[in-house]
């Protein structure tokens, strides 16, 4: 009986000692993995987020081109009629007009989706209402024969200072988007970037941690040879 309890004792101490060398560096990894996977899914979820933040930033600056856009081509058009009599120059104008509401009704939901303030929105229409407000009654004017291109050309400038309000006013949103679109792309460049690194990092992590686990399995094969033979 001593005789088997001396056997057991240097099995036990074996298994013992194998549990712990294989159980901390195995528990370490697990901890530094999880680690990683969250850092991951958070890099994940920022550079989703980048990307919808591009996605609205964009429509925000096409929604601001596309109405100073529309209200330069009223503008020419209003011009040209007044300036000819010509109902050919008023096509762009007609064909503008209707478009107008529906790009301001977009800037604001893509302002409110961006968490922006509608204030400059709320200006804008409101410059914007003037602006058509003084084309459509000169249109008016000019239509009933009351409108001398010549004598009141001087009316055509009521709504200037209307219209370089908007002009910068829209300038400063499309400018605020652009530098928006660049400042997420570089972000999601550095989270792209990090985000390699990290995998790389993890990888490289659990080849380590399945060589030391292999390491320490023949360590501990080889020592329980070592033991049974003594």
């Amino acid at each position: 009986e001593c005789v088997r309890g001396h056997k057991r004792r240097p099995m036990t101490v074996l298994q013992d000692s194998f549990v712990r060398r294989i159980f901390f560096p195995m528990l370490a990894g697990v901890i530094a993995l999880l680690v990683i996977v969250g850092v991951s899914l958070w890099l994940t979820y920022r550079t989703t987020e980048d990307a919808n933040q591009v996605i609205n930033e964009r429509q925000s600056y096409e929604l601001n081109t596309t109405l100073l856009d529309l209200l330069q081509d009223m503008a020419t058009g209003h011009r040209g009629f007044l300036l000819t009599r010509d109902p050919k120059y008023l096509e762009p104008y007609n064909a503008a007009r209707p478009r107008v509401d529906d790009v301001l009704k977009r800037l604001r939901e893509a302002a409110e989706r961006n968490h922006r303030s509608v204030e400059p929105i709320d200006r804008i229409s409101e410059l914007v209402a003037y602006k058509i407000l003084e084309m459509a009654s000169t249109l008016d004017l000019a239509r009933a024969g009351r409108y001398d291109p010549v004598r009141d050309l001087a009316r055509l400038d009521r709504g200037k200072a209307a219209m370089d309000t908007i002009r910068t006013t829209l300038g400063q949103s499309i400018k605020r988007s652009n530098d928006a679109v660049i400042a997420h792309l570089a972000n999601m460049q550095s989270n792209s970037r990090l985000l390699t690194w990290i995998s790389r990092s993890a990888s490289l992590l659990i080849l380590r941690v399945i060589g030391a686990a292999i390491w320490t399995a023949k360590q501990y094969t080889r020592e329980l040879v070592r033991a049974r033979h003594a």
